[in-house]
């Protein structure tokens, strides 16, 4: 990825965390746990993939404005996604056993974990500017 492409990255994820911290969400709801932020939070996400695996949502924390913490979360966010795949996987679910065959499976999953620590003080440097 270029610098300017990972820059564009960090400016875009800005921009959604801004938006997504506009959005009221009730806590009191019991909501999914499959993609949630381990630390719960006042923030709703939703996995566009949603429409034809299940609705997956999830309470996710806004992180705070310091941007050395941001790839963190990224990186746990990353982790908690392959869990979920490696649950349904488990179970044979029919939509994600040969989904995740044909991207790659486990290798696909430890390069982007690897990616992303690589790339950590980039994407923290690009929320900087």
């Amino acid at each position: 990825m270029t610098e300017v492409a990972l820059r564009s990255v960090g400016k875009l994820l800005r921009r959604v965390r801004e938006a997504n911290a506009a959005i009221a969400v009730d806590t009191r709801v019991d909501w999914p746990r499959d993609l949630a932020d381990p630390e719960g939070g006042t923030m709703l996400c939703h996995d566009e993939g949603a429409r034809t695996v299940g609705d997956l949502r999830g309470q996710l924390r806004p992180v705070p404005s310091g941007h050395t913490e941001l790839p963190g979360v990224i990186e746990q966010t990353t982790a908690a996604c392959r869990t979920l795949v490696a649950d349904r996987v488990a179970d044979g679910e029919p939509t994600y056993v040969p989904s995740h065959a044909e991207h790659g499976g486990w290798r696909r999953w430890d390069r982007i974990q690897e990616w992303l620590t690589a790339n950590r003080e980039a994407f923290s440097t690009a929320l900087q500017d």
